[in-house]
C-alpha cells in the first residue's frame, strides 16, 4: 500500500513535537528578552538547556541567519529565526524581533499541527482512495512494456515509492 505502516504514529508525533515547540514561547520569550542587545554566543544555548531543562533547543547561526529550533527524534522544529542583517554588526541580538518570530512560528506551528491531526480524520478514506490508484496503476502498467514506462518516467510500480 502506498501509504507506509505507522503513518498515523509518525503523523501524532510530528503533530505532538510541533505543539510542545509552540508552547515553550513563553519560556523562550524570557530569556531572549534577558539577552537584548547583548552579543551572540554559546551563553544563549546555555540559557535554554540550564532554563528549560531536557527541552533539546539548539541556537546554530548559520549562513545569514541566527535560529533557535526544538529538536527531537532526528527533527527540528524552528521557534525563532532573524536574519543576521537584523543584528547590529551581526552579532547583537534584537530581542524584540526575535520574540516577533518567535510568535510567529509558534502560530506556524499550531496551525500545521490542527492540518495534520485534520488530515489524519480522514486517513481511511485517503488509504481507500490511493490503493484504488494503486490497482488502477498497476492494471494499466503491466499491460504497457517496460520501456515505454521508462520512456515516460513511470518505470517503478507505485509500491517502490
Amino acid at each position: 500500500m502506498y501509504i507506509k505502516d505507522g503513518a498515523e504514529r509518525d503523523v501524532s508525533i510530528e503533530v505532538e513535537n510541533m505543539r510542545k515547540a509552540a508552547a515553550l514561547f513563553p519560556q523562550v520569550r524570557k530569556i531572549i528578552s534577558s539577552f537584548d542587545g547583548k552579543v551572540y554566543n554559546i551563553r544563549l544555548s546555555k540559557a535554554f538547556s540550564e532554563q528549560i531543562p531536557g527541552s533539546s533547543i539548539f541556537v546554530e547561526k548559520t549562513g545569514a541567519y541566527l535560529g533557535i529550533y526544538y529538536y527531537d527524534r532526528g527533527r527540528h522544529y524552528t521557534i525563532a529565526q532573524i536574519s543576521l542583517k537584523d543584528m547590529a554588526g551581526g552579532k547583537r541580538i534584537p530581542a524584540e524581533k526575535l520574540i516577533e518570530s518567535a510568535k510567529k512560528f509558534r502560530e506556524i506551528n499550531l496551525k500545521a499541527a490542527a492540518e495534520y491531526e485534520e488530515s489524519m480524520n480522514h486517513i481511511g478514506e485517503i488509504k481507500k482512495q490511493l490503493e484504488g490508484i494503486e490497482k488502477l496503476f498497476e492494471k494499466v502498467s503491466s499491460s504497457v512494456p517496460s520501456y515505454v514506462l521508462s520512456a515516460c518516467g513511470l518505470n517503478y510500480r507505485l509500491r517502490n515509492y
